[in-house]
């Protein structure tokens, strides 16, 4: 939409819709924060000039200050994130394995690294991952949800890692790549859109997409709830210790 908008002279505002409580000072307050994905492909001299207080065109110390998350993907990006400007990092995927970033055993030493180093790590949860419909040649990527268990292990590893207030989930509703845990009911690909049988067989995808059977629709709302509660209980009894 960006490149596209960008291409005809167009600017692209986000829509911001109603919430419980929304006021003036909660709307800037809600979007002062972004997530920066694939930041990596801007060198972190070039986001110098606008992360850095001594940048050119800095945005720092302005009104449009912000509080900038960089992807980190591979083991050095750290280093690039924090002298990038960045006031932290994400790992975003929810493939465990498929990145330095997105592998649970590394958390702890990028946590530690970004503590040392004054910046926010923010790892990344997700309850499995299958882009197979979109991208049937990922395959090996795909990581089973096991009923729950990897949700469970991608919070227990990050609750470890953490000596920051943040997590993040991918995703809600990210279909495309198998992630969402919005409410799923089982639906089957419409006739008019299925690609021929042959050929879904050739490439081994099914004709209905992943439900949470035999568990309810809410199963995976329900499990964010409770481990949400549990880490912000850990929150709070971290707090009472300092």
């Amino acid at each position: 939409v960006m490149e596209v908008a960008a291409e005809v002279g167009m600017e692209v505002a986000l829509h911001l819709e109603p919430y419980e409580g929304r006021t003036a000072e909660s709307v800037r307050d809600d979007i002062s924060a972004f997530f920066v994905y694939d930041s990596y492909r801007i060198s972190p001299k070039e986001w110098q000039h606008v992360l850095q207080r001594s940048g050119e065109r800095t945005i720092r110390g302005t009104g449009d200050d912000a509080f900038l998350l960089g992807l980190w993907l591979n083991g050095g990006d750290g280093a690039d994130i924090k002298h990038a400007g960045f006031n932290g990092a994400y790992t975003y995927f929810a493939a465990e394995g498929f990145t330095y970033g997105s592998t649970s055993q590394n958390w702890n030493a990028m946590a530690s690294y970004a503590r040392r180093n004054d910046i926010l790590f923010v790892p990344s949860v997700g309850p499995g991952y299958d882009d197979t419909k979109i991208r049937p040649w990922n395959k090996h990527n795909t990581r089973r949800r096991m009923g729950g268990q990897y949700y469970d292990k991608q919070w227990g590893a990050a609750m470890a890692s953490l000596w920051g207030s943040v997590l993040s989930i991918t995703s809600y509703n990210e279909w495309g790549e198998g992630t969402q845990i919005e409410p799923a009911v089982p639906y089957k690909v419409p006739e008019d859109s299925r690609l021929a049988p042959d050929v879904r067989l050739e490439l081994g995808l099914p004709e209905s997409y992943s439900d949470y059977s035999p568990y309810d629709p809410y199963f995976y709302l329900n499990r964010t709830a409770r481990w949400s509660v549990a880490f912000a209980q850990e929150q709070e009894h971290d707090d009472g210790e300092l």
